[in-house]
């Protein structure tokens, strides 16, 4: 369940990028 919580914070990183 913790996969789709660790895309979201890798998208989230992306757009702080």
């Amino acid at each position: 369940m913790k996969g789709w919580l660790f895309l979201v914070i890798a998208i989230v990183a992306k757009l702080i990028a």
